[in-house]
């Protein structure tokens, strides 16, 4: 059987459709299915089963309830509350700390040192940092990700490397920009 890409793309948007509306819809029909099975053993006279379904109903039920309430009353909202930190003595000790300043200021360490790597990157470096903005939108990125990037500065040759590899690839430079709808 030979499907084209289009037909593939289509059948595939279709029954991500139909499984998006079933399981919005899940809860319900779950709930419908089993009162209705439990209502079928109950006609042939099998009331133990009937009981022992509706009460796995009352027992999923209570779940989603409690499930619900803990989501809602969790302390902080999930907000670090400890931290592990250097204590600054002679002897490098950590101890954890409930200090809401600490864990602050520990955090914002730990971010600086984090992220303060990214400046040794080729984007950051004065020389591309003109051409290719923060955003990355200017023409000079479209270029590089084209593959059609002339550098009229000198960079080095990993940089020049390192451009040749963000290059796409066909089959990601020649589909149309993904579908807002997905």
């Amino acid at each position: 059987m030979q499907l084209s890409l289009q037909d593939c793309e289509l059948e595939r948007k279709n029954v991500d459709e139909k499984y998006r509306e079933l399981k919005r819809n899940d809860q319900q029909s779950r709930n419908l299915f089993m009162h209705e099975l439990a209502a079928q053993h109950t006609a042939q006279g099998n009331e133990s089963i009937s009981n022992a379904i509706l009460r796995m109903t009352r027992n999923e039920e209570l779940r989603l309830s409690h499930r619900r309430i803990r989501n809602i009353t969790k302390p902080f909202l999930g907000a670090t509350e400890k931290v592990l930190t250097l204590i600054n003595n002679s002897s490098n000790d950590e101890t954890i700390t409930t200090n809401k300043e600490i864990i602050e200021k520990t955090l914002s360490e730990e971010n600086i040192q984090k992220f303060s790597t990214a400046y040794s990157s080729p984007f950051l470096q004065k020389t591309l940092i003109k051409l290719v903005d923060q955003a990355t939108t200017s023409s000079t990125a479209k270029n590089i990700l084209h593959g059609t990037f002339s550098n009229p500065i000198k960079i080095s040759k990993s940089t020049k490397l390192f451009l040749k590899h963000l290059k796409m690839p066909p089959s990601i430079l020649n589909t149309p920009p993904n579908d807002s709808q997905c």
